[in-house]
């Protein structure tokens, strides 16, 4: 059994989490899985309350089940809000299973993130209906919706392009960021974690110029004169070229209710590569901005929080969601050239308990 399992984990491992942090740990007795989160991985002010660890984790954890499926196991997993052990996610049991695989296992591994410009073109109705479709059947997860109109998605683009501006604009995201950038394929494959450079998908004179972003003097004197408003343009640019922006909010906020919205998240990504289209996630925003409605982040200015606040409710009218709903997963999706390059993960070794 502990083959096939790590067999089902050596697949499953290529689940998203926040700049590739990968925040798990697995345990394994011979019958039981358990699945771990490691907080000191991520203690980025994105990951305020763990919140997008636990999106991560909803992505592996979908993965798990779906994998074992192609594997003739059926996983049964049993989440564990524990105040005692807050880091063990979820516990997962296994049965030999007859049944066909999952529809989305061979999209497993063809799911990636892919940064380029997409090329300006609808949704086809079987797209849109199918990405709906998945989301429909998994509607206690969350709620999606897909903004392909151009208003709505101008209004949205503008949201995001504060994301990529916002990065430079304080230190400690900046730095959080250059931290977990790969400048080249061996530092890619020696650490396997991070963001490779590649994977930006950036021209030759951006590279250049990103490289010299990473020096924070040099960005503070660039904000000053007004230089860096080309980051917001340009990501509102990239963001505009999707056939549709997508919208997942919850109606409660629990940490077991962000697990299930990275499970909904992983079936439409999943759902988005077996139909061949490009998917990006571009989430650092809406968790900055549960930041700015709790007031749980000190390095923003009043106006800054207040700003995050009135996005927050100019997507809900977007999308026509209560107010009291809160956004928790913004991406795009369209069709595009295949990604330069794909992240790579650590493997995930079991370790053993009694």
């Amino acid at each position: 059994m502990k083959n096939r399992i790590q067999q089902i984990l050596d697949l499953a491992v290529r689940a998203p989490s926040g700049d590739n942090c990968q925040p798990w740990r697995v345990e394994f007795n011979g019958e039981e899985l358990r699945l771990f989160n490691v907080p000191e991985i991520d203690s980025s002010e994105f990951n305020r309350y763990q919140r997008a660890s636990m999106v991560a984790h909803g992505a592996l954890l979908e993965n798990i089940l779906i994998c074992s499926s192609g594997l003739n196991l059926k996983a049964i997993p049993t989440l564990q809000p524990n105040p005692a052990d807050p880091d063990l996610i979820a516990s997962f049991r296994f049965e030999d299973c007859a049944s066909p695989q999952d529809a989305h296992f061979e999209a497993v591994s063809k799911r990636c993130t892919n940064r380029k410009t997409y090329q300006k073109i609808s949704l086809t109705c079987s797209e849109r209906e199918a990405l709906l479709a998945c989301a429909s059947r998994h509607a206690g997860w969350g709620t999606l919706n897909l903004v392909e109109n151009e208003p709505g998605k101008t209004t949205l683009a503008k949201i995001l392009a504060t994301n990529d501006q916002g990065i430079f604009e304080h230190q400690l995201l900046h730095r959080f960021l250059f931290k977990h950038i790969r400048w080249t394929e061996e530092e890619t494959l020696r650490t396997r974690d991070g963001i490779d450079i590649r994977t930006l998908e950036l021209s030759s004179m951006d590279r250049l110029s990103f490289r010299l972003l990473k020096f924070w003097p040099l960005v503070y004197l660039l904000r000053k004169v007004g230089a860096l408003n080309i980051v917001g343009l340009k990501a509102k640019q990239v963001a505009l070229s999707a056939s549709a922006i997508g919208v997942i909010s919850l109606d409660n906020t629990e940490s077991a209710d962000w697990i299930q919205a990275g499970r909904l998240m992983q079936r439409i990504w999943l759902e988005a590569a077996r139909l061949r289209l490009s998917f990006q996630l571009m989430t650092g925003i809406t968790f900055l901005m549960q930041g700015a409605l709790e007031n749980s982040i000190s390095f923003l200015s009043e106006h800054q929080r207040k700003a995050l606040q009135k996005s927050h409710e100019q997507i809900l009218r977007t999308v026509g969601h209560p107010p009291g709903n809160r956004v928790v997963i913004l991406f795009r999706v369209g069709h595009s050239a295949e990604p330069t390059a794909t992240a790579v993960r650590k493997p995930i070794v079991l370790k053993e308990f009694s």
